[in-house]
């Protein structure tokens, strides 16, 4: 779980910095 959590960490980040850009 921790594993799955830190692997989809990125592409949250990836997608917020995205937005904030938009």
């Amino acid at each position: 779980f921790h594993r799955e959590l830190q692997v989809l960490t990125p592409p949250i980040q990836v997608s917020l910095l995205r937005v904030r850009r938009g």
